[in-house]
């Protein structure tokens, strides 16, 4: 029978409303994802949880920002930078 989990998990504001508790279970929600190798991308207006990313991105007026300088990954390795140049960043309308 073939793996009926999704690859990637796109997530918007995933914990916008949800107090301690429910938070808690999106956060193991979100550790199991990825330690069975699925892809999570969270959007957010907030920092995500450290232990939970490998990367974070910031985004600024619908422009990529600089990322943080350093985000340490669940596994200990350090998170790929990503250039915050114009060729990089591709405008992103205003909602």
């Amino acid at each position: 029978m073939p793996d009926a989990r999704p690859a990637l998990i796109l997530l918007d504001e995933p914990y916008a409303g949800l107090d301690s508790e429910a938070r808690i279970v999106v956060d193991d929600l979100l550790t199991q994802a990825r330690a069975t190798g699925q892809t999570v991308i969270v959007v957010s207006h907030g920092a995500p949880p450290a232990h939970l990313v490998d990367r974070a991105v910031t985004m600024d007026g619908g422009q990529l920002a600089a990322p943080p300088p350093s985000t340490p990954a669940a596994t200990g390795s350090t998170p790929a930078a990503i250039p915050a140049t114009p060729a990089a960043a591709p405008a992103v309308a205003p909602s």
